[in-house]
């Protein structure tokens, strides 16, 4: 693994007992810290475990896993590198949220589901997106979420619906994708890809439905 800047040379990222790389980093805005996943890191069995390495102190360290868990992998990182998040599974699945002071704590799953999984992260670190799942028969049944700052979970797409509601604009059937600050959503009317275009972040939505998205004053989110 190794750290490239323009105009600086390539920095090998040193990490000890020659570990695998599970999978991609994710970086800070500025470069300065790194999370991912790696094997043989610390747990002499190869499990794959979270990692963080920080520029400035030159140290890598091993995020651990929930509890009850055996491996765990980031997926995001804030804009300043100062949350992670992630999952921890086998078996299951829950994500979780890292902070250098609170350490790796589970979000849990919406009542009912039995895994979760977290995606990604906003820029400032306020809202986590992922999902939630249970099984029924033999079918999975995903629903995405989001958790606020308090780390409660809601269902993504009754909160962009709910809203959509109350403006009388299409809903959404399904939702792939939040911008980093919170203000696009992409989704899916129909058969058509839309994105709705929200005047405030999206943790504004989560606490007050009524306050957002109207753009031009005309009481709608506008769609594109």
């Amino acid at each position: 693994l190794f750290q490239w800047k323009d105009g600086d040379a390539m920095k090998a990222i040193e990490i000890p007992e020659v570990p695998l790389i599970f999978n991609s980093p994710v970086v800070s805005d500025d470069g300065a810290v790194i999370a991912g996943a790696i094997s043989n890191f610390v747990q002499p069995n190869g499990n794959v475990t979270a990692f963080v390495w920080n520029r400035t102190t030159g140290r890598v360290e091993n995020l651990g896993v929930l509890p009850g868990y055996r491996v765990s992998r980031s997926s995001d990182i804030s804009s300043d590198g100062t949350i992670v998040v992630g999952s921890s599974a086998d078996p299951a699945s829950e994500a979780y949220r890292w902070t250098e002071a609170t350490g790796m704590q589970g979000l849990g799953m919406l009542p009912g589901d039995t895994e979760s999984a977290s995606s990604g992260v906003s820029d400032d670190g306020k809202v986590i997106f992922g999902i939630s799942r249970r099984r029924e028969g033999g079918d999975s049944i995903t629903t995405d979420v989001v958790w606020d700052e308090q780390l409660q979970i809601h269902d993504l797409l009754k909160l962009v619906n709910d809203h959509a509601q109350i403006n009388e604009i299409p809903t959404l059937s399904d939702v792939y994708a939040v911008s980093g600050d919170q203000r696009t959503i992409v989704g899916e009317v129909g058969d058509s890809l839309v994105a709705v275009y929200l005047d405030r972040p999206l943790i504004t939505l989560i606490c007050d439905p009524n306050s957002m998205g109207d753009l031009d004053g005309n009481g709608k989110v506008e769609f594109a």
